[in-house]
């Protein structure tokens, strides 16, 4: 009676190594495939995406650092409102489209992105997102961002841990 192991994990496996949350992308990948589901959240066999999070960490970074800048220049443009004996202070002023862009690429080489397998691409790309982002900040005088917030919903008994890079908000509530 020498039987082979199942391939299946069984129900005692699944229920010991199952998330108490499941995150939003879990329940795409279940819908998208639900083999690639198991390896990745039952088994915990996770791919290679050391290029994708550089790709990531140097968008962020450069969005912080585009953002701080944006807070700088308006508050130094309150501050100039407030001036008296017609002194004109230095204002910080946001980059340029393109020095935005060459930001971004200062982050993803700093962090060694140009050395993976189609690097190419990703910093390409990078620079047409930090391009859109730029527009963005360009153009929300009036606009709060806030950064990588998560959220927890409740479906059918069950909690769905929601992350989001961004979240923009008016910061005129009431008018």
């Amino acid at each position: 009676n020498d039987s082979l192991p199942s391939s299946q994990p069984t129900p005692s496996f699944i229920d010991a190594v199952k998330p108490q949350t499941l995150s939003a992308s879990a329940i795409e990948s279940y819908a998208i495939c639900p083999r690639r589901y198991a390896y990745s959240y039952i088994y915990g066999f996770e791919p290679d995406k050391a290029a994708y999070q550089l790709f990531w960490q140097a968008t962020q970074k450069t969005f912080e650092a585009l953002q701080t800048m944006l807070a700088d220049a308006k508050s130094e443009g309150e501050k100039a409102e407030g001036t008296e004996n017609g002194e004109t202070p230095s204002q910080p002023r946001l980059l340029t489209r393109l020095e935005a862009q060459d930001l971004y690429t200062e982050h993803w080489r700093a962090m060694g992105g140009d050395e993976f397998p189609f690097a190419g691409i990703y910093e390409e790309h990078g620079r047409e997102v930090i391009d859109l982002i730029w527009g963005k900040l360009a153009g929300s005088k009036d606009t709060k961002w806030e950064l990588r917030q998560g959220f927890n919903v409740e479906i059918a008994g069950k909690t769905v841990r929601v992350d989001v890079d961004r979240v923009e908000a008016s910061t005129q509530v009431g008018r």
